[in-house]
């Protein structure tokens, strides 16, 4: 009896990640994403770069080795923070491929703090994982 007691248990803890809409895997992908660049700057960032990743700046920054020297030279200073929160999600139909958008904070060794907002176009992977292969944010606009 114990047994089918545990069991049950275990069944009915595993039903709210079952019912999690696709929308959220990727709205948890992007807070994921912003744990691993807070915890490790450019290698965490690395971490979620597709291997034909491209950063939305001007000039675009195209392909993985492109994106770590671009992140070294904008994140390598451990005194920058980037902060983000993802404030939408969206899969596409495929399943493979979605989007989310939200607000970023940054600041600079000096203190100095910008906002904005940002988008980031992920593909699931051959192993199942998420990663961005679009990513890019715009600050506000200067009072």
């Amino acid at each position: 009896m114990r047994h089918i007691v545990w069991v049950m248990a275990v069944l009915l803890l595993a039903l709210p990640a079952a019912a999690q809409k696709p929308e959220e895997v990727l709205m948890q992908t992007d807070r994921d994403f912003a744990k691993a660049f807070a915890e490790n700057h450019v290698e965490g960032w690395m971490q979620y770069t597709a291997d034909d990743g491209v950063m939305l700046h001007s000039p675009p920054v195209v392909g993985k080795e492109a994106v770590r020297k671009f992140a070294q030279e904008a994140f390598g200073d451990p005194k920058m923070k980037l902060e983000w929160e993802p404030t939408y999600g969206e899969l596409f139909k495929s399943g493979t491929m979605g989007v989310t958008t939200g607000r970023w904070k940054s600041t600079n060794p000096e203190g100095k703090t910008n906002t904005g907002n940002y988008v980031t176009v992920w593909q699931k992977q051959k192993d199942g994982s998420w990663k961005f292969v679009a990513d890019g944010g715009t600050p506000d606009p200067k009072e």
